[in-house]
């Protein structure tokens, strides 16, 4: 078990297989869709979700397929998505 921001996560050793996303947002349902969509036009595909709750945030991790995505992409993923407080990579990031 995993303890990232007061949540409470089981992961499942995966993140050797996929590239995952921790995403902690606003608990308002069409964030992770919209966030879905922007990773589908950068080149990666869903492969899983998992979410936990606590108070007024959840935390979202996706795993997912395709190419792995820079630095940069993350962080606009994280400043473009109203609702979301911080978007992290599970694996280390290139720069450019």
């Amino acid at each position: 078990m995993l303890m990232i921001y007061k949540f409470h996560f089981f992961l499942l050793g995966i993140a050797v297989i996929y590239f995952s996303l921790a995403i902690t947002h606003d608990k308002i349902l069409h964030i992770i869709p919209q966030i879905i969509q922007k990773l589908k036009k950068l080149g990666t595909h869903l492969a899983s979700k998992e979410k936990t709750s606590y108070r007024d945030k959840t935390l979202t991790v996706l795993n997912l397929e395709g190419r792995k995505l820079t630095l940069p992409e993350v962080m606009e993923l994280e400043r473009s998505t109203k609702g979301v407080e911080f978007v992290r990579s599970l694996m280390k990031l290139e720069k450019h």
